[in-house]
């Protein structure tokens, strides 16, 4: 089988598919890890200690860990692009409300955060599984995979560099127009 068989009658190849769900799950997990990379900056505009955001990301990783278990059983129930989609408009979601005017917003975006991240992997691996030859599978489900270290980099190298440039809630916002338009 050719790696770059077509997914779909007429549809994209799948290389395209790969590339598309690494983006996802790299400016997914930029959205996930933002708010920890600027926690300083964070704490300084809503007057709050920077150890406040480690109860963010516990509460993001709670409702991720709610998604997960949930997500095959959607991406069987509604289709794994429709759980995509779902997942990344959760991540947009999140990531806007997050940068509301008032501390608290932080914490209820860390749900939709957690939620939409924890349906990436779910959807995107019975999509991999559906279109992927066998024979490159683990290699194919690997360079998707390596989006989770990528994101992290992106977001420990970008998010600080444009908090202090344009502030943080810009870092979030930028994120979650590229998320949008994937």
């Amino acid at each position: 089988m050719n790696e770059t068989r077509t997914v779909g009658a007429g549809g994209p190849s799948l290389a395209f598919l790969v590339c598309l769900l690494l983006a996802s799950q790299s400016f997914g997990t930029m959205a996930t890890m933002t708010l920890p990379a600027v926690a300083p900056k964070v704490a300084e505009t809503y007057g709050i200690s920077s150890s406040l955001i480690g109860y963010q990301i516990s509460i993001l990783a709670g409702a991720m860990l709610v998604s997960l278990t949930m997500g095959s059983q959607l991406s069987v129930r509604w289709g794994a692009c429709r759980v995509q989609q779902i997942g990344l408009l959760l991540l947009v979601a999140g990531s806007f409300v997050a940068i509301l005017p008032r501390a608290g917003f932080m914490f209820g975006s860390a749900l939709a955060l957690g939620l939409g991240y924890g349906l990436l992997t779910p959807s995107a691996s019975h999509l991999l599984a559906r279109f992927a030859p066998p024979k490159r599978r683990n290699l194919i489900f690997s360079v998707k995979q390596t989006g989770v270290p990528l994101g992290g980099v992106g977001a420990a190298a970008i998010t600080p560099a444009v908090a202090l440039i344009l502030g943080w809630q810009w870092a979030l916002a930028m994120n979650a127009v590229v998320l949008g338009g994937l």
